[in-house]
């Protein structure tokens, strides 16, 4: 078992994760292309991640990994096919539980119980941590949508004086940082984003995609992830300026996208969302996905 050490254990854990899918399908883990989202969006350089993320290897190389996430209250765990249901697992799962309780208590949640998110589907983990003794927290609470990419793709619809661009790098990072404030009620302060995103590996400013208003300020943004092995893209984020609400601007980013997607090898594009954002489903059906996945949150005090 290693602490995570860069850019290098980004690549091989991304490789992993996408020879896994390749071998058994993506039932149990995430898009390849979103760890680096979740290690560095969504941990923000506020967390050691060499102490919150974990790496097992085997005779095939990477076995397993695990990242906590002590502000959102858990963690992921990704097995290899190969040493699903095994002791690597229940080994694994319980450094998971360990690392996140101890981190929540020092970050004041010790009132919650430690949480990892369970594909529907996925019988084999949802058994370990039952034995554990977690139990699930509810209904389903997120949907993975998937559609393909061959055929007609939606049209971009944008009003007057609207256009799209990719981000041209660092000279767009306070743009960039306003809108995804803007977007999701976020606190990104300072040079918070250029520093913690988009100066951190897995990070491709071509592939983070902007509204500009006609103002020439940024009115929504979507990021596109690339799984070439599985030639699936994902969205993550996608999110809209909240003075630019109710324009198209979420649907015309996103129908853009597709066609980067496509233009970049990809045959099949994937997105999450929460379900009970009615405005979501509306949105992402419109666009030709369907869900493919639904994940539980399993919880244990």
């Amino acid at each position: 078992m290693t602490g995570y050490r860069g850019a290098a254990d980004l690549a091989a854990m991304q490789a992993a994760l996408a020879a896994w899918i390749q071998h058994g399908g993506d039932c149990g883990f995430c898009h390849a292309g979103d760890l680096p989202h979740r290690l560095y969006n969504g941990l923000r350089g506020r967390y050691p991640l060499d102490e919150l993320v974990r790496l097992w290897h085997d005779a095939d190389g990477i076995g397993a990994f695990a990242i906590g996430y002590p502000d959102q209250s858990g963690y992921d765990a990704f097995v290899s096919p190969a040493q699903r249901g095994t002791d690597l697992e229940r080994h694994v799962l319980d450094w998971g539980y360990e690392t996140s309780r101890r981190w929540m208590d020092q970050e004041g949640y010790a009132a919650d119980p430690v949480q990892t998110d369970v594909h529907t589907c996925d019988e084999t983990r949802a058994a370990l941590l039952r034995d554990l003794g977690y139990e699930p927290e509810g209904k389903p609470w997120l949907a993975i949508g998937e559609r393909p990419l061959g055929g007609t793709l939606p049209p971009v619809e944008l009003p007057e004086g609207y256009t799209i661009r990719a981000a041209r790098g660092e000279e767009d990072a306070g743009q960039l940082q306003a809108v995804h404030n803007a977007a999701f009620d976020s606190d990104w302060a300072g040079d918070e984003y250029l520093a913690q995103v988009m100066r951190q590996p897995g990070y491709d400013p071509a592939l983070e995609q902007v509204v500009v208003a006609p103002d020439g300020t940024f009115a929504a943004f979507c990021i596109v992830w690339l799984d070439a092995v599985n030639k699936v893209g994902l969205f993550e984020p996608v999110g809209t300026h909240a003075a630019h609400q109710r324009m198209g601007l979420g649907r015309a980013i996103m129908a853009h996208g597709l066609d980067l997607m496509r233009q970049r090898g990809m045959q099949r594009a994937q997105v999450g969302w929460e379900m009970d954002n009615p405005a979501s489903d509306g949105l992402y059906a419109a666009l030709g996905f369907e869900p493919k996945h639904r994940l539980t949150a399993y919880g244990k005090m």
